[in-house]
């Protein structure tokens, strides 16, 4: 999996030397709640509580250029953001049900797909997919009255592949803007972490509800097309 988050990294970094000459700019803010799935402790044991996951919602913002791929029908994205995560989490120990709370930051890099599926009078409907590469830059986690920093004692996995799915509506606001509403689905890849706790596995599953504005920085604002009616 380290390798796999390596080549991202790298694609990434590609692909933005090659979007100096993107034609659309976004900022894009929202809300999204995260919970753990499939997790395995280091005895290979699932000792989460399903279902016991409070849904908090926290706040989440992202920077970003559309490139234009394809007739206005599909769109390249790439991006960068920052999200807080709070997750209330109950974990079985001994017969016991023992309640964690973590709180996370991460910056995150994302590049992904964006098609056009269908216009209807100014609203359009797309949807889109991608992959994030995630960076912990604080945590921690509390139980009972110990407080730990799961950043500094590696305790946590500091990186995460995330595959991002969802869609969004479009609604040109001027000859040079749009708005649009966003949700998206996002599911980490579950890997054995590399950190302190050998052989625990999970998968981290993130709800987005987001609302941003697409500016046009070259030109004025195209005629869009869609993939389904013209």
């Amino acid at each position: 999996m380290l390798l796999k988050k390596t080549i991202f990294l790298i694609l990434f970094l590609f692909s933005f030397v090659l979007f100096t000459n993107a034609q659309q700019l976004f900022l894009e803010a929202g809300v999204s709640n995260s919970y753990f799935k499939d997790y395995v402790n280091s005895f290979g044991e699932n000792t989460f509580v399903e279902g016991s996951t409070s849904k908090i919602y926290t706040p989440f913002t992202e920077i970003g250029v559309r490139h234009n791929l394809y007739e206005e029908k599909l769109y390249l994205n790439l991006s960068a953001g920052y999200q807080t995560l709070k997750i209330n989490a109950n974990f079985t120990q001994s017969g016991f049900t023992n309640p964690v709370e973590y709180d996370l930051s991460y910056f995150a890099l994302k590049g992904g797909l964006e098609v056009n599926l269908l216009k209807y009078k100014k609203f359009v409907l797309l949807a889109h997919t991608g992959l994030s590469f995630d960076i912990l830059s604080q945590g921690e986690s509390r139980f009972g009255t110990n407080t730990i920093d799961v950043y500094q004692d590696a305790n946590f996995d500091r990186t995460l592949l995330k595959w991002h799915k969802g869609a969004s509506i479009e609604y040109p606001i001027s000859k040079k803007a749009s708005m649009y509403l966003r949700y998206s689905i996002a599911d980490s890849f579950k890997e054995e972490n590399k950190d302190s706790t050998n052989g625990e596995k999970y998968s981290l599953r993130s709800n987005y509800f987001s609302v941003g504005f697409l500016f046009y920085i070259k030109g004025y604002r195209p005629r869009f097309k869609s993939c389904l009616l013209n």
